[in-house]
């Protein structure tokens, strides 16, 4: 995780603020519900483990591989990516 998720400089919280219109205890959600998205559905796919991250955050059971997902299995559109840093861009 990107230590600016937790403590940042005034110009790293905007650079989040824009790309991801939140900062501070949300955000940090939505990076570790992303991340457990990958986890718990043993998921690559960014989009995919987006939607399972909504679904944790919703307070659901993700549906891991469900087929209402769409043609998303070969989909390889970063919806939260990082730079080699390990910083979302």
């Amino acid at each position: 995780m990107d230590s600016s998720l937790f403590v940042g400089s005034a110009v790293r919280n905007k650079e989040l603020l824009e790309r991801f219109g939140m900062i501070g205890p949300a955000l940090v959600d939505l990076a570790i519900t992303h991340d457990m998205g990958h986890s718990i559905c043993q998921e690559k796919n960014e989009r995919r483990a987006d939607d399972y991250g909504k679904e944790l955050r919703e307070g659901k059971t993700p549906s891991c591989g469900k087929a209402e997902r769409g043609n998303l299995s070969n989909d390889t559109n970063n919806v939260a990516t990082t730079s080699p840093g390990n910083t979302p861009r």
